[in-house]
Formats: C-alpha cells, sequence, structure tokens
C-alpha cells in the first residue's frame, strides 16, 4: 500500500511544489536609479564621516575651515620667507656699502659664486673684493699742489732735528 500511495502522486501536486520553489527563488528586489543614487551617497556619507572622526574632525564644515586655515598659513609663511630674504639682501648690501645702481648686479654676482661652504654674505665679501667700483668707497684724496709753506724752511741734511741737537757737529759738514 505504501507503494501505491507514493506512485499515485497526482500532477497537481506536483506543480504546485515546483511553483512555490520558484516563487522563492524568482523574488528579485529592483531597484529605481533614484534609490541606487541615494544608497551610494549614504554610503559615501558614512565613509567620509568615519574619516573625519578617525582624524578629529566633527564636520565637513569644520574641516574646510581648517583647510582654508591651514592654506592661509602657508601663504603666509611662504610671503615672510620672501620678504625675510629681500631684508637679508638689502642688509648685506648696506654692510658692505654698496652703490644703488649696482646693487642688482651685485647680488647676481653673489649668488652665482655660493657653494656648499660659502652662504651669500661669505660670497658678497669675495665679489666686493674683486669689484671694489661697486662699492661707496671714499676714494678722493687730498691733491698737493707745490710744498707747504713750512717746507722751504727746512735744513736740506739728512739728520733729524734731534740728532743735530745732540751731535752739533754734524750740522757742519751739509754733504757728507
Amino acid at each position: 500500500m505504501e507503494d501505491t500511495a507514493n506512485n499515485n502522486i497526482t500532477t497537481e501536486q506536483t506543480t504546485t511544489t515546483e511553483v512555490d520553489k520558484s516563487e522563492t527563488t524568482a523574488q528579485e528586489v529592483t531597484y529605481t536609479q533614484e534609490q541606487f543614487d541615494k544608497a551610494i551617497q549614504s554610503a559615501s556619507s558614512r565613509a567620509k564621516n568615519d574619516i573625519l572622526k578617525e582624524l578629529g574632525i566633527g564636520s565637513v564644515k569644520e574641516f574646510t575651515e581648517l583647510k582654508k586655515s591651514y592654506e592661509d598659513s602657508i601663504t603666509e609663511k611662504e610671503n615672510l620667507a620672501k620678504d625675510n630674504a629681500k631684508l637679508n639682501d638689502l642688509l648685506i648690501l648696506k654692510d658692505l656699502n654698496v652703490k644703488d645702481e649696482n646693487s642688482e648686479d651685485f647680488l647676481e654676482l653673489a649668488r652665482k659664486r655660493i657653494t656648499d661652504g660659502k652662504d651669500l654674505k661669505k660670497a658678497a665679501e669675495e665679489v666686493a673684493s674683486i669689484y671694489p667700483s661697486m662699492l661707496n668707497i671714499n676714494t678722493t684724496t687730498d691733491v698737493k699742489i707745490g710744498s707747504e709753506k713750512g717746507e722751504k724752511s727746512k735744513p736740506e741734511s739728512k739728520y733729524s732735528e734731534d740728532m743735530l741737537k745732540r751731535y752739533p757737529f754734524l750740522g757742519k759738514n751739509k754733504k757728507i
């Protein structure tokens, strides 16, 4: 009897079982493009917030403020470095008393002489010694024309006045 019961399965029971299986596997979840975009946006926002939390930043707004202040600090530092270099150049030019019209040429020559063991100041001193015409040096000397009044009254002797006072006999022999 058991054999006949197993063989007498109706087709309705078989198809019902098959339909049940196909319904469970055929349930596909479909999303619209809008739902998909929202899901991607949400995942990226969560990842961004996780990264910000790891960095110790509370929000995106706080991050943009920090980024702006960081960039401003870098620009300010670069500007200060340029100003410092200009002031250093001016100090070197002033210390060496370089003429204003020669300052750019002088600095360019000095920069070409910079090496590992020689900084700009040492190179500028070297250029100053090579090219003294670039410096404001008072090279004018007093020009003497003729002789001074006191020179005519000096005796024509090869001995000094002190020697003649000590040894008067030297004055008698003017030509020796």
